[in-house]
């Protein structure tokens, strides 16, 4: 295993540890696209191998990485510090019930009425406010992470002692009194 001090068995092992926690801990929206990528280089110069664990936005191919859906990833985990515009996906407007306004109310760039079909406001964009982070502000992948710390010590602890008693062993020789093996 040349110098690298945890194995890659291990590396893969506290990956799938500290996933399941993020898993656990997820938006369900956000649950089946926790992943764990196979190892990974982190120094290719001295050929450190590490895991990388993702919210996995391949299930929304057609929309970019800045899409509503890794923004809503990233929102959740981090919160949203910055109000934005929210602008129909489909159809030329956004309506719902809302107490807010009513048939008096005037129209604007933002509002445009109420439907007389279906009594829902009908708004071309509304602006959605600062939110915190999921989990009452802390998020759920940092969270799994410390969740995961001791578990993952204990493990990764392990195999370096393992691992750096293998390597010394094979580098260790023992020679009789008076220098002959």
């Amino acid at each position: 295993m040349a110098d690298q001090l945890i194995s890659p068995e291990v590396l893969k092992q506290i990956g799938n540890i500290i996933r399941a926690k993020a898993i656990e801990l997820a938006p369900q929206h956000l649950k089946d696209l926790i992943q764990m990528d196979d190892l990974v280089s982190v120094s290719p110069v001295k050929g450190q191998i590490g895991v990388a664990i993702r919210i996995n936005m391949a299930k929304y191919p057609d929309t970019p990485s800045g899409s509503r859906e890794s923004k809503s990833a990233r929102a959740l985990e981090y919160g949203n510090k910055t109000p934005y515009k929210i602008f129909p996906k489909k159809g030329a407007a956004l309506a719902f019930f809302w107490d807010k306004v009513g048939p008096e109310t005037g129209h604007s760039a933002k509002f445009s009425g109420i439907s007389k079909r279906t009594g829902k406001a009908i708004f071309n964009y509304v602006d959605h406010p600062v939110t915190e982070a999921y989990n009452h502000g802390v998020g759920y992948m940092r969270p799994a992470l410390q969740a995961s710390k001791s578990e993952c010590i204990r493990i990764v602890g392990k195999d370096v002692v393992d691992n750096i008693w293998e390597q010394m062993k094979t580098r260790v020789k023992f020679t009789r009194p008076g220098g002959h093996g």
